[in-house]
């Protein structure tokens, strides 16, 4: 495994939110934005959605997504070693959940980046218990 990898998974461990993520981008006005994540099993990300499209590669382990275009009627998209890539489309709700002890994904997101326009929270996700 790459020292990258294994860096950042024993970073993730020790967060409160049992994530973290290397940036491989300079600068959030960057106009590409890439990261490398890890994402522990108990870890959990709200539901969200932006306004431009956005790319997970999965690298190792499984992930499933959750996905809404309209906030109403949900699907998954499960990226294992035979799926490992999903783009999610701009506008659409989305929320990755680990399924292994922990992933690692690449995800690929154009820039720039501003954090007060750029994301969007579904309401109180009901998901979280997934």
């Amino acid at each position: 495994m790459h020292a990258m990898f294994k860096e950042l998974i024993k970073s993730a461990k020790k967060k409160e939110n049992f994530r973290d993520r290397v940036n491989l981008h300079d600068s959030p006005d960057d106009i590409l934005q890439e990261m490398i994540i890890c994402l522990f099993k108990k870890s959990y990300i709200r539901m969200h959605r932006h306004p431009k499209d956005e790319i997970y590669h999965l690298i190792k382990g499984k992930l499933i997504v959750i996905l809404s275009e309209d906030g109403y009627d949900f699907y998954t998209i499960i990226l294992n070693e035979h799926n490992p890539i999903v783009r999610i489309k701009a506008g659409v709700y989305h929320q990755p959940i680990a399924t292994t002890k922990y992933v690692i994904y690449h995800e690929i997101y154009q820039g720039p980046y501003d954090k007060y326009k750029d994301i969007e929270y579904y309401g109180n996700s009901l998901l979280s218990t997934l």
